[in-house]
């Protein structure tokens, strides 16, 4: 037998494979062409899933933007403005901001125009509407530790506007558990004095201003808690000012001159007046920080 004849007879592996694919194809033609045609449309769908969240985001973030150029009305405020003046001032901003956060809660833009909704309501006022905004911020921010912790001490301030100073005592007490960075705990630590002051507990505000200056003695907070311990301990005749201290934190929307007012607690404790006078202050310009 010729050599030729020999490989012509010779098994040809690879050409069974490929005739067993064909034949199997063809068995289940229906099949294939259903699962080709369910790949493209997970295909098309997730592509057009991408498309809309790319939309939203982009739409959330102008309905943001817009907002808070309509908040700059506050800034054309005079300092005499009545509650109404305000209150009209930040109608329009707040009536988007609650249509964003209603349609668009689910994007960074949504959550943080319910950050820019409760520091709206703060100045002008309006604690009570103020901490509702700041809570939803808190329950919707869970998945962004840093956007969280700013809800969260923007509802204790609203809280102790609203005079319920137990309830911001836990939440600045939460955010002193939760605060990584030394100067971010002095300052939840100094805010927990400060609520302890009110409730006239002395024992617990040195405790916790010292915990202030054990974080960060040489930050505003370890300052101002130092300060602190030395009136509580050694109460002068006439109270002192507090230290000079860094410039506050930049708010989101910088409120008009003469817009927050520190006030006076009639529960504080004797000799905290200075501190509490200054400490309205900071509280109003370190709640909202920037989210643009």
């Amino acid at each position: 037998m010729k050599p030729s004849d020999k490989q012509a007879l010779k098994h040809d592996a690879y050409a069974d494979t490929v005739f067993s694919a064909v034949a199997w194809a063809k068995k289940h033609q229906a099949p294939l062409i259903i699962a080709a045609v369910a790949l493209v449309v997970v295909i098309v769908g997730v592509m057009l899933l991408l498309n809309t969240r790319r939309q939203s985001q982009e739409y959330s973030l102008q309905l943001l933007s817009e907002a808070q150029k309509q908040a700059g009305a506050l800034a054309r405020l005079k300092p005499d403005a009545t509650a109404e003046e305000k209150a009209a001032a930040v109608k329009e901003p707040l009536r988007q901001l609650d249509t964003l956060a209603r349609e668009y809660g689910d994007t960074d833009a949504g959550r943080r125009g319910l950050i820019l909704a409760g520091q709206l309501c703060a100045i002008v006022g309006q604690p009570a509407q103020a901490a509702g905004y700041f809570e939803r911020a808190v329950a919707a921010a869970a998945g962004d530790p840093g956007l969280a912790q700013l809800a969260r001490r923007g509802l204790a301030a609203a809280l102790e506007d609203a005079g319920k100073t137990r309830e911001a005592l836990k939440q600045y007490q939460t955010l002193a558990s939760a605060a990584t960075a030394a100067v971010e705990q002095a300052h939840a630590w100094w805010d927990v004095g400060r609520c302890h002051e009110t409730l006239s507990d002395k024992d617990a505000a040195l405790q916790s201003y010292r915990k202030a200056v054990e974080k960060a003695s040489g930050s505003k907070w370890g300052e101002l808690a130092e300060f602190r311990i030395g009136q509580l301990t050694h109460p002068p005749k006439v109270a002192a000012a507090p230290p000079a201290t860094l410039p506050p934190t930049p708010l989101l929307l910088t409120p008009p001159p003469g817009a927050v007012r520190a006030r006076p607690r009639s529960d504080a404790p004797p000799g905290a007046q200075a501190c509490g006078e200054r400490s309205g202050k900071d509280r109003h310009s370190t709640q909202g920080g920037e989210i643009g």
